[in-house]
């Protein structure tokens, strides 16, 4: 699946094929070179032995050169490769489903661009390109040899292969233990993202040192597992210089027993002992770097699960609405768990009106908004926006139609004016004008720092409505956004809704103000996922039971 970097980068992947075709060819006649130095040397042609020596030299530059140039373009290739997933990932996941972010934990995504991406760097392109060089390496040293002793080459075939049988069974086990440290950091990363988004309630309770216990164990797991990982991996190493050291040994003793027969001569001994590092090195190579394409299979699917995370939106339309939004609810119903969330429930909301959605914890009220943002995708029935079905408008479309506020406000750590504007080009005065309508009473260019702490849950609400003020919607949905703050925080920001001209507002909140309600077009009451009750205040106080208890309540 990854492949396809290297491919979308052929241009440098050509040049890379090319150079790294030229070196091992290069290191060939080098060593040919210096076994025909040996040669003259023993033979007493001390004018030969020089001039061969200078050639070596000029081979031994070029192959250096020739490996830096290689280096060099493997490097870029890979940041090629590595900016490009990024990219990739960051922008499928900005195009996926409201419900991505929930299966698996975000914190899996975060370790995606972090661990996962390092790992991939040097254990998947690095190790692609790098079995490529070892395949060209390994053709020419064995084409170079077969041309030079054929009896030679085939004790280093020979050893070869029972040395890349033996170090493969122990690959396997290494490559499991990899495999295994990937998944433990994986989840590692997972636990810190989860103790430092919830250090306030660590802090709240008193149970740092609890945490601290939890994060010793992981630690130390995570280390021990990336122990074993290195530990097995250097067995194999060394293994394979043992396995390399007795082949050149044994190479070296019957190339002297046949010197001494007379059927070869010390430069064919010599060039093939320089050979063997061109064979057994890149053959070890090519078994390692498959080894290692296969040791983050996990991580491949991870990221293939993120790749994949892209909303299907083909039948979709962009529209722009050339009235008021309609929203329809004809006989809507969710079912979570055997449980019926909503049941039936048909209603009409029109445009400009201010509603008000009153009911129990669990009654439906927040399921039923989140279908008007298609957050929740699971439901029977049909929502219509202008006797449009929902699911044909596309994500965009949806989000200049409806904006949902609920009590948790997400703000980037920048300025409060890029807060609101979200990086658009928004006109200063249409940005002063909103700032202005919602009471937001704070310097613009005042740097939001990371949890929001120097700005009050009053403020942080406002930054939010002047959001969806900005984007135009024409339906703004309000739930339960208000329930953490102070009375009059709360009676400020409900009665800044209410004087909304054009907007039509659905106002979910247990806070709602007495004050006010005779403000709301229509009140809706919520039971057990039906509609109980609707009407104005007036209404529902003489014809609805429920509704007498609740402001009963209400109004202590």
């Amino acid at each position: 699946m990854l492949v396809k970097y290297l491919i979308k980068r052929w241009p440098l992947v050509a040049v890379y094929l090319v150079v790294t075709v030229l070196a091992p060819i290069v290191n060939a006649n080098a060593a040919l070179v210096s076994g025909e130095m040996m040669d003259l040397a023993g033979a007493g042609d001390v004018s030969g032995f020089f001039r061969s020596l200078g050639i070596f030299a000029i081979y031994f530059l070029v192959h250096g050169g020739l490996l830096f140039i290689i280096q060099s373009i493997r490097i870029k290739i890979i940041s090629c490769c590595r900016r490009d997933l990024k990219q990739d990932m960051f922008r499928q996941i900005m195009s996926a489903d409201n419900a991505f972010f929930s299966k698996p934990d975000s914190g899996f995504h975060i370790a995606a661009f972090s661990n996962d991406i390092t790992i991939l760097e040097s254990k998947y392109f690095e190790a692609w390109l790098e079995a490529i060089e070892a395949v060209l390496s390994l053709v020419t040293a064995l084409s170079a040899l077969l041309m030079l002793n054929k009896v030679m080459a085939v004790i280093i075939v020979v050893g070869e292969v029972f040395s890349l049988v033996l170090c493969f069974l122990v690959r396997r086990y290494s490559m499991f233990r990899n495999k295994v440290y990937i998944e433990k950091l994986a989840h590692f990363t997972q636990r810190i993202k989860d103790y430092f988004t919830s250090f306030q309630m660590i802090r709240n309770y008193s149970v740092e040192n609890q945490i601290k216990r939890r994060f010793s164990r992981m630690n130390q797991d995570v280390e021990d597992s990336k122990d074993a990982a290195d530990m097995s991996l250097s067995f194999v190493n060394t293994l394979t210089m043992v396995c390399n050291s007795m082949l050149k040994f044994m190479l070296c003793a019957i190339g002297v027993i046949l010197m001494i027969k007379g059927n070869i001569t010390i430069g064919i001994v010599y060039s093939s002992y320089r050979f063997t590092d061109q064979v057994v090195g890149p053959m070890h190579s090519l078994i390692t770097k498959i080894n290692s394409i296969e040791s983050v299979k996990s991580i491949v699917s991870r990221i293939k699960h993120i790749s994949n995370a892209s909303r299907n939106e083909q039948k979709q339309e962009d529209v722009v609405l050339d009235a008021p939004a309609t929203i329809e609810l004809d006989n809507v119903g969710v079912n979570i768990d055997g449980k019926h969330v909503l049941d039936g429930t048909t209603y009409t909301f029109e445009p400009g009106k201010k509603y008000l959605i009153i009911g129990r914890n669990g009654a439906g009220k927040s399921t039923l908004l989140r279908l008007l943002k298609r957050s929740q995708e699971d439901f029977e029935g049909a929502i219509r926006i202008n006797g449009k079905d929902i699911h044909s408008f596309s994500y965009s479309s949806l989000a200049n139609i409806v904006s949902y506020i609920n009590e948790s406000v997400s703000l980037i750590c920048d300025t409060v004016r890029q807060n609101i504007t979200l990086y658009r080009d928004i006109p200063e005065e249409q940005l002063q004008a909103v700032v202005k309508q919602v009471g937001l009473k704070v310097n613009l260019d005042r740097v939001v720092r990371d949890g929001e702490r120097n700005l009050s849950s009053g403020e942080t609400r406002r930054i939010e409505i002047a959001r969806s003020l900005i984007n135009r919607a024409s339906v703004i949905i309000y739930d339960e956004a208000i329930s953490t703050l102070d009375i009059q925080t709360a009676y400020s920001i409900e009665q800044t809704l209410l004087s909304l001209k054009d907007q039509t507002v659905l106002f979910v909140s247990h806070n709602f103000s007495s004050q006010l309600i005779d403000q709301y077009d229509q009140i809706i009451l919520l039971d057990e996922g039906k509609i109980c009750g609707s009407g104005t205040h007036e209404q529902l106080m003489e014809t609805n039971q429920y509704y007498r208890n609740i402001m009963s309540i209400k109004n202590g």
